[in-house]
This record gives C-alpha cells, sequence and structure tokens, in this order.
C-alpha cells in the first residue's frame, strides 16, 4: 500500500464517522424533541408567572399564596374560557357540516 491510499482511506474513515454521528444527533434529537418542548413550555410558563406573583409579593403577601393565588386565577380562567368558546365552537362546527355540499 501507498501513501495516497492511506489518505484515502483516513479521509473515508472520517467521512463515514461525520455520517455516522450525523444521524445519530438527529436521531437523538428526533427522541428528545417532546421532552425540550415540554421543557421549553414549562420555562416559558415560570417567567411569564413570576411577574403577578413578584407583585403580589410587594404587596405583602407571601410567596406562596401568591403563587396560590395566581395559579388559581389561571386555570379559572382558562376554564372560563372554555366554557364561553367551546360551545360557540360546537354550533359554529354544526352549522359548516349543515352548510357542505
Amino acid at each position: 500500500m501507498n501513501a495516497q491510499s492511506d489518505n484515502i482511506y483516513a479521509v473515508l474513515r472520517k467521512t463515514v464517522l461525520l455520517v455516522a454521528g450525523v444521524v445519530m444527533l438527529l436521531w437523538f434529537l428526533r427522541e428528545v424533541a417532546d421532552v425540550l418542548l415540554m421543557s421549553a413550555f414549562a420555562l416559558i410558563l415560570a417567567i411569564v408567572l413570576n411577574a403577578p406573583v413578584t407583585w403580589l409579593e410587594q404587596r405583602r403577601v407571601p410567596r406562596v399564596w401568591a403563587s396560590l393565588i395566581v395559579f388559581v386565577v389561571l386555570i379559572a380562567s382558562v376554564v372560563l374560557l372554555g366554557w364561553f368558546v367551546v360551545p360557540r365552537l360546537a354550533g359554529e362546527a354544526s352549522d359548516l357540516l349543515s352548510q357542505l355540499p
């Protein structure tokens, strides 16, 4: 064997290892995408909810109670929004389905 064939094998080996590494990285990212998205959502939610908790804390409400108040208001808002929106959305969907040809 000569130096040129050794060089070709080294380049080929590096290329194969690089492709294998990229494939493994893409597979890993596909597997952990849900975890990363949920973590990002939790982080954003924590940042957003920190402002009202801090505002209540500055008004001498203990942080635990402030967190509980903000959480209850958030859940109540979601429930009320669902209570007002879901029936109207269902009515609109049934109207749409009845008007389809």
